[in-house]
């Protein structure tokens, strides 16, 4: 007989009752990873396979924000030294880029969450349905042959945050080409 719960999470509560209630000699109790190993390795393979497409992207994102802030910086390296010569604390205009990045970033972040929400709407009432081998593959383990998108806010926001990181970790730059800033010398370039 196959138990299908419907929370997940509960699984092995779920597991723990049913271990109390039925009869141990007769019958076997099996979640899905003791029934299906090749199903969890294929699981694992994919999630390595993702972790390394995740890099790939975050490199990517990264690149993109540095760059930026880059050019910011070295546009306004004179504007830095103006500043600074009439008196401003450099600890005032670190703040500032700082801020300044993370409010880049942060609208990046909302813009980016406003605008894949259609999409994964889209996807999440009309999922990818496989085809010939791969979707007998996935019905030889009683699954229906689709990829699910889902419409949980927590990826989005995880990936958020990570990206919020980058960009704190990309303001390094600014705030060292700040802290180095001679005022006469940025004022010649």
């Amino acid at each position: 007989m196959v138990l299908q719960v419907s929370e997940p999470k509960k699984l092995n509560a779920t597991k723990k009752e049913l271990n109390k209630t039925i009869d141990l000699e007769t019958y076997e109790l099996m979640d899905w990873k003791k029934l299906l190993p090749e199903l969890v390795q294929t699981i694992q393979a994919d999630s390595a396979g993702g972790i390394i497409i995740l890099g790939v992207l975050y490199m990517i994102i990264t690149f993109g924000i540095l760059g930026t802030l880059l050019m910011m910086t070295a546009e306004r390296m004179y504007e830095f030294g103006i500043l600074v010569s009439i008196g401003m604390r450099k600890g005032k205009l670190i703040l500032t880029m700082v801020l300044e990045s993370i409010m880049m970033g942060g609208i990046g972040i909302v813009l980016g969450i406003i605008g894949i929400t259609p999409v994964r709407y889209y996807f999440y009432l009309n999922p990818i349905r496989l085809q010939a081998e791969a979707a007998e593959a996935i019905e030889t383990y009683g699954f229906e042959p689709v990829i699910p998108a889902s419409l949980d806010l927590d990826i989005a926001f995880n990936h958020g945050v990570i990206v919020l990181g980058i960009v704190l970790l990309c303001s390094l730059y600014p705030i060292i080409t700040i802290l180095r800033l001679k005022p006469v010398k940025a004022m010649k370039t």
